[in-house]
């Protein structure tokens, strides 16, 4: 489908069009792209994320001045969660706009490509700019507190740390399968000790699933406990 398309629901017209193109590019079809500014979207997608990240949060610190910083890093979660940007890119029928050398329509792909277009939005327009788009496509991050559940990731860390001041750390234990289509394995540590793992298509994916893993096995075990010193 023609990027004026695209470009029309992101209410911006990018002057760079290989940025554009790069956003859109998955890493099965990179290598046969040759793009100025990459043969994928992973590093415009590793960008983008720190792009939605930052505009969440100064919207909400702004919105929200009475809000603890646990509370205003619940919101920004469910604001740039996997879901939240899926949902987005799902709108605009993001999938039909990656190129790939397979159809791709996982969540975590749509997720990742609509960051990228962020990041490729930002790189061409400006902060300003990205705001603007950012919030055409998701809406304005919801200042509602009540409704938000927190993810494995959250809860894990707020029960390791309130028993050892330590915060949980995730590892990659394994990476296999082909690279348009890997698994990761990634590995949950408290204390200096790997307590579970698990696997998923992507790295944030993996290790809400090791977080999971591990908040079960902890349910049924005793908190953990300080290393003696």
């Amino acid at each position: 489908m023609s990027h004026l398309i695209l470009q029309d629901m992101l209410g911006y017209k990018l002057r760079d069009p290989k940025l554009l193109s790069c956003a859109l590019t998955h890493k099965s079809a990179g290598k046969k792209a040759g793009l100025e500014h990459g043969i994928n979207n992973e590093r415009l997608e590793f960008l983008g994320d720190a792009v939605l990240s930052l505009v969440a949060a100064n919207f909400l610190y702004t919105q929200k001045p009475h809000f603890n910083e646990g509370d205003l890093s619940r919101l920004r979660a469910q604001y740039v969660c996997q879901e939240n940007l899926s949902k987005a890119a799902s709108k605009i029928n993001l999938a039909s706009f990656i190129k790939s050398d397979r159809p791709l329509r996982s969540a975590a792909v749509l997720s990742d490509a609509l960051e990228a277009l962020f990041g490729a939005v930002f790189m061409d327009g400006g902060l300003d700019i990205a705001r603007e788009v950012i919030f055409r496509i998701l809406g304005e991050p919801s200042l509602k507190l009540t409704i938000l559940e927190k993810d494995a990731k959250t809860k894990l860390q707020e029960l390791v740390q309130a028993s050892i001041q330590q915060a949980p750390k995730y590892v990659v234990l394994q990476k296999t399968g082909p690279a348009h289509a890997p698994t990761y394995v990634i590995g949950v540590n408290i204390n200096n000790e790997l307590i579970a793992s698990a696997s998923g298509e992507n790295i944030k994916i993996a290790a809400q699933h090791a977080a999971e893993c591990a908040l079960e096995i902890l349910k049924h075990e005793r908190r953990p406990e300080k290393a003696s010193t």
